[in-house]
């Protein structure tokens, strides 16, 4: 897992364009040749609770299993394989973790912690929703390839989830995805942004920016920085207003107008066919029968008028 360091509220992928070298979890616990009896308390599975320490180990067990499952499969995985990684017993790691399903539940509360963290902090700066978005894509992105293993298993074993915790991750994860519409709406209202569909838009930028886990490469020429910037030039064009963006805008409601003006004109001045079709309607109204009804209301008027007009009318 690539070094991290603090960059606004939450954790960020160093940007210095260098090679990163890839670390396992145990370089989360630091030696300390002196502390003989702790390393002895350690192996009995009584290590401490608290402290620094605690929190070294713990997240380096955390970032142990992720490397495991994202290599193997969760349910391929063992805790044995994890304690060999991590360079402790079995019992010391039941002292932190005391099941596998709980190592995967902590995974992804620590994944939607991060998310959560940084994406408040973004929203609590007062930037502008132009500035604020351009803020999530660069943090997703980061955060994506800095928490590699960690995003993977989340995105690929919510299924292995106990269903309490996995309807708990799926609300989580869509407040997340409510709050970054919350942006694009406000950047709608002030009209700095133009989209018919901000929940469209939200999967959109967020679905680029999960996938990177997939394809990223570490040893290759892009960093995050890169990989953001490039998305953000993509994307910009399509959803943030400008003069120009305005003005087809305009061009594409009337040309949309002019069709629907189009499709009604015959309808409003009406055409031969369907003057002609007036006009029959209105000679029905008049003379209910037609011509056949004509004829008999004449042979009726005849009768009436002593004629010999015949009694039974057949059709000409």
């Amino acid at each position: 897992m690539p070094p991290l360091k603090k960059l606004g509220g939450g954790l960020r992928p160093p940007s210095d364009g260098k090679k990163r070298a890839s670390h396992t979890a145990r370089s989360f616990l630091p030696a300390s040749p002196q502390d003989g009896a702790g390393k002895a308390r350690a192996r009995s599975g009584g290590a401490s609770r608290s402290g620094p320490r605690h929190e070294l180990l713990r997240a380096g067990i955390l970032t142990a299993a992720a490397d495991l499952f994202r290599e193997r499969g969760y349910r391929a995985a063992t805790l044995d394989e994890i304690a060999r990684r991590i360079g402790v017993s079995k019992p010391t790691l039941y002292g932190y973790f005391r099941s596998k399903e709980e190592l995967l539940a902590a995974i992804f509360h620590r994944a939607m912690s991060l998310f959560e963290r940084d994406l408040g902090a973004i929203r609590a700066s007062g930037d502008d929703p132009v500035t604020q978005l351009r803020r999530v894509i660069r943090f997703h992105v980061g955060a994506v390839i800095a928490e590699r293993s960690f995003l993977a298993v989340f995105f690929s074993e919510e299924a292995n989830l106990p269903p309490s915790l996995s309807r708990a991750i799926r609300r989580r994860k869509a407040r997340y995805d409510r709050t970054v519409r919350a942006i694009v709406e406000a950047g709608v209202r002030n009209g700095s942004l133009r989209t018919p569909n901000p929940r469209l838009l939200v999967f959109a930028l967020l679905g680029m920016a999960n996938w990177v886990y997939q394809w990223y490469d570490e040893t290759g020429a892009w960093d995050a920085d890169t990989i953001a910037e490039g998305f953000i030039a993509l994307l910009e064009p399509g959803y943030v207003a400008t003069p120009r963006s305005r003005e087809r805008e305009v061009a594409a409601s009337l040309g949309r107008i002019e069709r629907e003006l189009g499709r009604l004109r015959p309808v409003v001045n009406g055409t031969p066919r369907t003057k002609k079709a007036a006009s029959e309607r209105r000679l029905r109204r008049r003379n209910p029968g037609g011509r056949q009804g004509g004829v008999r209301r004449k042979a009726r008027d005849d009768r009436r008028k002593g004629g010999k007009a015949p009694l039974r009318v057949t059709r000409p």
